[in-house]
């Protein structure tokens, strides 16, 4: 009896390891979603790789800084060069291309725009400095000219900006929280950079301050809070965390390459899945 009671509980035990290692250590052949690449700024070389099957889809396009819209993914908001203006464009899938759905914003110097989930704001830098448009009044107002690292900025929820600012006395950066109903602005995250939201919102990635090598990941819609930290040998530019927090895919600077790999964050295992890319945006759905 006592034999059978040791072999029941080693039976339980073992049963429990395995849905531990299951759901917390993920292989790597359970990612999923799709991931975006532009190549570079004006080289209109627009990079899909799909997660679940390993397969790469080239095309070349007429726009820059695609997003996906968090609110519908099968729409890209990005930005169209035309008529020597630089427009804020939705696109939408067609015939296995993307076409132009409609404009949101028009003026002669636009990167690197986000719309909020709700979709009724659009945030852009123009001139170096943050400015927002309120899609449905036409409000346009200007949120900082005070960030730094313009490349990577995001959206916290429908109303909330996360941006990095820099200390003019002591140097330090700071994430900052910019809260578009009251125009207020608090410190996030002190002596952080280049915050960077998954599409659904629910994981944070970001760098520590003045470092190149580190980025942090955090679950931000849980009680029990996951925070993992990638430390690299190599400089770390874009990034930005898979939906489900399980992965985060960046482009690491290897002496004078660059290339894109997908980092697990739970056993820290990289692969490469991109070489030789200089991407102006990064994004997964």
């Amino acid at each position: 009896m006592n034999r059978v009671v040791i072999w029941t509980f080693l039976f339980s035990v073992i049963i429990a390891l395995s849905f531990i290692i299951y759901f917390i250590f993920p292989s790597s052949n359970e990612m999923k979603g799709e991931i975006l690449v532009m190549k570079g700024s004006n080289q209109n070389q627009l990079i899909k790789f799909n997660a679940d099957n390993n397969k790469t889809e080239t095309s070349y396009v007429e726009f820059d800084f695609p997003q996906y819209n968090p609110k519908n993914s099968n729409k890209l908001i990005a930005v169209l060069k035309r008529n020597g203006n630089q427009e804020i464009v939705e696109l939408t899938m067609q015939n296995g291309t993307y076409q132009l759905s409609k404009v949101l914003y028009s003026n002669s110097e636009i990167k690197h725009p986000k719309i909020s989930p709700n979709n009724t704001f659009i945030t852009f830098i123009m001139n170096e400095e943050l400015y927002y448009l309120n899609l449905y009044t036409e409000e346009i107002f200007l949120i900082s000219s005070r960030i730094v690292d313009y490349l990577s900025y995001d959206w916290l929820n429908e109303s909330e900006l996360l941006f990095t600012i820099k200390e003019e006395s002591s140097g330090l950066s700071h994430i900052v929280k910019f809260n578009l109903k009251n125009k207020s602005e608090n410190i996030f995250r002190k002596n952080a950079s280049s915050p960077t939201m998954s599409i659904n919102k629910e994981f944070l990635a970001y760098k520590g301050h003045g470092s190149n090598h580190v980025v942090y990941v955090e679950e931000l819609n849980s009680d029990q809070k996951a925070k993992f930290e990638i430390v690299t040998d190599e400089q770390i530019g874009l990034f930005k965390p898979s939906p489900d927090g399980n992965y985060l895919i960046a482009n690491v600077y290897h002496y004078s390459q660059s290339d894109i790999e997908i980092i697990n964050l739970h056993t820290k295992k990289r692969k490469k899945i991109l070489d030789s890319i200089f991407p102006s945006s990064l994004d997964w759905r």
